[in-house]
């Protein structure tokens, strides 16, 4: 007759290296800088880290516990005015919520009613979960808006020169300014915008320039138009210039809001 403890030893020994391994899962999940949730298949929260509930849900923080639902969590943050929610009702609100929680893998930007903007990313587990991680990106986002507004009073300038301006990218037009377009005899900058710029620009002038002094005094005499882009090349044409930068201007998305679950 075999000893009950060889059949409890091992037993033991297995369920203290799962319990170990819990363990340091959990700990390397509070250690992210990112907020992190996981719920199971039947929407029942099973893990989260302290930022998930501090700063995802500061308003739910002595509220949020695991095993409660995706459900529980959505009806307190309207119990609790966490969101402006005025003039939907409760259960539009409620089944739009669920929708967004199950279409996986999203990503999306959420701008929250305090000004911060959180990138939310939910992917499908294995075994049906969902799961949860949140970056706050109103930094970035902020950066982003100097950036783009910079960008923006720099075209309102281009656009208000006498002198045409273009701008091209790998030997195609990229920009040109109204007085560009008007130069060139065309009704709208969607009739050069990918056009390769070399079929505009007169041949016969480039064997009378050898120096930039010369091209210089060449656009004061003549309509200048100015062309920018990323090559530093030689002198091609009388009528334009290749150096500087791409377009000063580039369309950034507008974050989305949403319910922040």
């Amino acid at each position: 007759m075999s000893d009950v403890s060889d059949l409890v030893g091992p037993q033991i020994q297995t369920d203290e290296i799962a319990e170990g391994a819990k363990q340091r899962l959990i700990e390397a999940i509070e250690t992210m800088s990112e907020e992190f949730a996981l719920f199971d298949s039947d929407r029942r929260l099973v893990l989260f880290n302290e930022n998930y509930r501090s700063l995802i849900l500061p308003r739910l923080a002595d509220f949020i516990r695991v095993g409660m639902t995706f459900e529980d969590i959505v009806r307190e943050t309207l119990n609790r005015n966490v969101w402006e929610a005025s003039g939907v009702d409760t259960v539009t609100l409620l089944q739009q919520a669920i929708s967004r929680h199950e279409d996986v893998p999203s990503l999306h930007e959420i701008q929250y009613p305090d000004g911060r903007c959180i990138q939310q990313s939910k992917r499908r587990t294995s075994d049906g979960g969902i799961v949860s991680v949140y970056s706050d990106i109103t930094g970035l986002k902020r950066r982003e808006a100097k950036i783009f507004e910079t960008q923006d009073r720099h075209r309102r300038l281009l656009e208000t020169l006498p002198d045409g301006v273009i701008i091209h990218s790998g030997g195609k037009f990229a920009y040109l300014n109204p007085a560009a377009i008007h130069l060139l005899g065309t009704k709208s900058h969607t009739d050069l915008i990918g056009r390769n710029s070399d079929d505009l620009i007169p041949r016969s002038p480039i064997r009378q320039i050898s120096s930039r002094n010369a091209l210089r005094r060449s656009i004061n005499q003549s309509a200048a138009i100015y062309a920018i882009t990323t090559r530093r090349s030689a002198i091609r044409s009388s009528l334009l210039i290749r150096a500087g930068n791409d377009l000063p201007g580039c369309r950034t998305d507008r974050p989305i809001t949403g319910n922040g679950l």
